[in-house]
């Protein structure tokens, strides 16, 4: 091999070297980004759960106080109705952020009734007897 042969291979390879060098960095980056994605699913899934698991137990509760009440199911049916209604929102919540990550989310805008909101907000804060004795 001749001095130019060497010297054109040593260009080459010190260019090769440097293109691995950026790729290797940018294998580093992503890699770092799917960790922090993976941080934020497992919170994610744990947040959902614990959201999930507290209206379940209050829909048992009832249910069971229900059984052995049945004279008092005027006073049980709401409150199972309300935590049914808010499971089914919590899931189509749960729905919406695979959506979002998937990038088929629609949005509709649609007005609120901020006081309804907040009033149902305070009853049912003041429905669990455990919220009214802290207070």
């Amino acid at each position: 091999m001749t001095n130019n042969e060497l010297q054109g291979t040593t260009e080459e390879l010190k260019e090769a070297l440097q293109i691995l060098a950026k790729v290797n960095q940018e294998l580093t980056t992503t890699n770092e980004q799917l960790k922090q994605a993976d941080i934020l699913k497992t919170e994610f899934i744990n947040i959902a759960a614990h959201e999930l698991r507290t209206p379940t137990q209050s829909i048992i509760g009832y249910c069971e106080m229900l059984e052995a009440f049945p004279e008092k199911k005027d006073a049980f049916i709401n409150p199972i109705k309300r935590n049914s209604e808010r499971l089914h929102k919590l899931t189509q919540d749960i729905l919406d952020v695979a959506r979002i990550e998937n990038n088929s989310l629609n949005l509709n805008i649609e007005k609120v009734e901020l006081n309804e909101i907040i009033e149902e907000s305070v009853r049912e804060f003041f429905s669990k007897p455990s919220n009214i004795k802290k207070m």
